[in-house]
């Protein structure tokens, strides 16, 4: 059989392997920077979210949320006004 062979092979296959003890301190060490990654994006989400919530509130007509030394109202304006308008020829004619 082709697993029979095959397992021959590796049975006599060396390998490095750590003692029992340093097995599971290189497994404690995984589990607690998985936990500790798994903290940052669980507060990298909540981040998030203050992020998207105060844009909500700060980009709209009338803000709900505006930083305390700024205090005149936003202008309003049109985007024309903003901008120069950009014209681009395309180079074949």
């Amino acid at each position: 059989m082709i697993f029979d062979y095959h397992f021959s092979l590796l049975i006599d296959f060396i390998i490095l392997m750590p003692s029992k003890v340093e097995q599971e301190a290189i497994g404690n060490y995984f589990e607690q920077l998985d936990h500790l990654i798994t903290l940052h994006q669980r507060e990298c989400t909540k981040l998030k979210n203050i992020k998207n919530i105060t844009l909500t509130k700060m980009i709209k007509s009338i803000p709900d949320l505006k930083f305390s030394k700024f205090t005149n109202v936003w202008e309003q304006r049109k985007l024309g006004d903003l901008v120069d308008k950009v014209v681009r020829k395309n180079a074949n004619n």
